[in-house]
């Protein structure tokens, strides 16, 4: 059975971390899951409030989306890392369903799926009901394959080895 991180980015995040976590937690997979919180220099107890929902903290004192998920993967020791944001929540089976599609799909070496806001007003319903059900629709159509959601990726830990990880001049949000 593959063992599982998941890498939480976390930036002054702390009540939004209680919901996230209790819904990893509750995943359905029955093997090993390690569950990482990046405090991405939070400037309140982000740190603190994860420590007491029982998961390990790994600090990035230097701020940026991107700078916190390669201190968190390269702290990882899954076989396999997922990602998913500090303010979201994930069904029970996520990683279930993302380590059967690497066990049914030897060539797949990443996974991820799409993002729905919960009682999002009406922006965040247009954005996700309407405008991102057709980008994802062109995305997959690319050639080079679709991009993967922050809130909702993985990686086989051997490639994202074999490709060199993160590269650091790659900003997710400039």
């Amino acid at each position: 059975m593959r063992s599982i991180s998941i890498v939480v980015p976390a930036y002054n995040e702390v009540d939004m971390l209680p919901a996230c976590l209790a819904s990893l937690k509750a995943q359905d997979y029955a093997g090993e899951i390690e569950i990482l919180v990046v405090d991405n220099a939070s400037t309140y107890d982000t740190a603190g409030g994860a420590r007491r929902l029982g998961v390990r903290v790994v600090p990035e004192p230097v701020r940026g989306y991107g700078r916190a998920l390669r201190r968190g993967f390269n702290t990882a020791t899954g076989d396999i890392i997922a990602a998913t944001d500090a303010d979201t929540t994930v069904p029970p089976n996520w990683i279930s369903r993302f380590v059967e599609t690497y066990d049914g799909n030897h060539d797949v070496v990443a996974v991820g799926g799409a993002i729905r806001f919960e009682d999002a007003n009406l922006k965040g319903q247009i954005l996700t009901r309407g405008l991102l059900p057709i980008l994802d629709r062109i995305d997959r159509a690319n050639p080079a394959g679709p991009h993967l959601w922050g809130a909702n990726l993985s990686v086989l830990r051997s490639a994202f080895d074999a490709c060199g990880r993160w590269n650091p001049n790659f900003s997710f949000q400039a």
